[in-house]
């Protein structure tokens, strides 16, 4: 199955801040280039987020991850166009994925998507999961990683460049912290927090 979208790299911008505009209706700025990866500010009134994002080698779908103050905790998610706005409400359904970065060992991740009448994009969200740190370090170490998207009637596996992976994933994560409060009750956190990466592997190199 190969996930319908048509775009360049360089709407990677547009394309993903459209795509949370659904969910969000917020607006974007302090858009950020890092090698195959762009990093953004997402506003909705008082409430910010950030968020990096890359396409997929074939311009399959965006590939996301986002911070949420005040913890910063991070969410991955997939962007993708439906081509035309939906007629009907599209239930949640659940897909599994198996996400490899470079030669690793595959990560078996839950997730699910769903939709509303009239949106046009719609997205692949990850269920909670106690692996999900160590698959953002092992792509702070990677080149590319590799999703199998499997939706139970058909599948599709999309390959993304990690380079500029880590520069991205430092920025948002500061600029995150910029937004937060200085503490979070543990009750609230839903994942335990990543620390920035300390530095973009050498090996990294554009593909």
């Amino acid at each position: 199955m190969r996930i319908p979208i048509l775009f360049c790299a360089a709407a990677i911008i547009g394309f993903s801040a459209q795509g949370m505009a659904q969910v969000t209706q917020g607006q974007t700025s302090l858009p950020q280039t890092h090698g195959r990866w762009t990093s953004i500010v997402l506003t909705d009134g008082p409430a910010k987020i950030t968020r990096i994002s890359t396409s997929g080698e074939n311009d399959d779908a965006v590939l996301t991850v986002s911070f949420f103050p005040p913890s910063c905790l991070q969410d991955i998610s997939t962007i993708f166009d439906y081509g035309k706005a939906l007629q009907t409400d599209k239930k949640e359904v659940p897909v599994n994925l198996t996400i490899r970065v470079d030669s690793g060992r595959p990560f078996l991740v839950p997730g699910f998507s769903r939709g509303s009448m009239g949106d046009r994009y719609g997205f692949v969200e990850l269920e909670e999961f106690t692996g999900f740190t160590e698959i953002l370090r092992a792509m702070s170490a990677g080149s590319k990683v590799r999703i199998k998207y499997d939706f139970g009637y058909d599948t599709a596996t999309i390959s993304y460049s990690l380079f500029g992976f880590t520069e991205a994933f430092n920025r948002a994560h500061t600029l995150c912290l910029s937004f937060s409060k200085p503490q979070v009750p543990p009750s609230e956190q839903r994942r335990p927090r990543m620390p920035p990466i300390e530095s973009m592997p050498r090996k990294m190199t554009p593909l």
